[in-house]
């Protein structure tokens, strides 16, 4: 019986390079602390708008992009993480294996400006 080959995102169509990151905390001698963000991972990945709105924010609107990133198998990412890519920040809302466990990462990302 053949083996069944999963299917990855061509490389032609991860154009976008994204960042994965995790926040560190550092505490100081003195009681204090500071909050960074680490990269833990590079990929380049396929990004496909979702949906958008506007949602109210006090006295403006303020605009909610969803975004899904499809890059090569990842297993690192939390929830609690965040994708960094050209400047815009992702919170990711669903993790998901795609096909066969370690070969595609697949992420639902939310950018909130």
């Amino acid at each position: 019986m053949a083996m069944r080959r999963e299917r990855q995102v061509p490389a032609g169509m991860r154009s976008h390079r994204i960042m994965l990151q995790r926040l560190t905390v550092s505490r100081d001698g003195y009681g204090g602390q500071t909050e960074t963000w680490t990269t833990f991972a590079e990929r380049w990945a396929a990004a496909k708008p979702l949906s958008g709105n506007e949602l109210p924010d006090g006295e403006r609107l303020r605009g909610k992009q969803m975004i899904e990133f499809t890059y090569p198998y990842e297993p690192s990412l939390r929830p609690q993480d965040r994708i960094w890519q050209d400047d815009k920040v992702y919170n990711p809302r669903e993790i998901r294996d795609v096909g066969m466990a370690g070969v595609t990462t697949q992420v639902v990302a939310e950018h909130i400006p």
